[in-house]
């Protein structure tokens, strides 16, 4: 995966107020990833869409490359990660959260987006000596749910 770019943009873009003369605000930030191991770089992608069961967990492990691929088929050895994305697709409320360090167990109501991302040269690194892995549940008891998951890091 030679050619991996990939970029995360966040921000908030206020373009004018309702009867006042305030400037414009523009708080956005773009952190873009070239393919190596570094700051500003990463060497793996990995992305699911799809639909999550009435109060079910899906587990991502991130250090065991039989059970995570990229879009190549590649298994997933990560030894850090360097940008989380979630977003939420469905009606119903979403709990992310893991062994990642900087990832907090968050809940991400339907249609919200849940982030993470560091140019950092050291990423989102494995929180305890066991386990590195993302976690999204359906809070729901009633009703499915479903969303976009990206992970970009550094394979170990």
């Amino acid at each position: 995966m030679t050619n991996l770019r990939a970029r995360i943009i966040a921000g908030i873009l206020v373009t004018g107020y309702e009867n006042e003369t305030r400037q414009a605000i523009d708080a956005t930030r773009a952190i873009e990833y070239e393919f190596g191991g570094g700051a500003n770089r990463s060497d793996f992608l990995f992305e699911f869409t799809g639909a999550i069961t009435t109060s079910a967990t899906h587990t991502y492990t991130l250090d065991d490359a039989t059970q995570l691929f990229d879009a190549f088929g590649d298994g997933i050895d990560a030894g850090q990660v360097k940008a989380v994305v979630l977003i939420n697709t469905g009606n119903t409320e979403l709990t992310i959260g893991g062994s990642v360090d900087g990832v907090s167990a968050s809940t991400v109501k339907a249609g919200a987006v849940y982030m993470v991302a560091t140019p950092s040269i050291v990423g989102y690194e494995r929180v305890g000596a066991s386990g590195y892995e993302l976690t999204v549940v359906n809070k729901s008891g009633s009703a499915a749910g479903s969303y976009s998951l990206v992970i970009i890091g550094e394979l170990a």
